[in-house]
């Protein structure tokens, strides 16, 4: 859970956008849930959760060649 606390803080400043940021941390979030997956003494309904977080992710993820991704990123 403590790497969804921290991409959250990462992406909700107050203070300045963070439309731009939104990729990369899609990008970690997936990383960091691959290598829990491969845990090998982890509990099997937790790495079934990890999976459906994944797939949660690359449903949204898919949506970020958007234009309004795109001219973020671009900035």
């Amino acid at each position: 859970m403590q790497i969804f606390y921290r991409a959250t803080k990462h992406i909700s400043h107050k203070k300045f956008p963070t439309l731009e940021n939104s990729v990369p941390v899609y990008n970690w979030l997936m990383d960091e849930i691959e290598k829990f997956q491969e845990i090998e003494n982890m509990n099997n309904e937790v790495k079934e959760a990890a999976l459906k977080a994944m797939e949660k992710l690359k449903k949204y993820y898919s949506n970020t060649d958007a234009l309004p991704y795109t001219i973020a990123t671009g900035m």
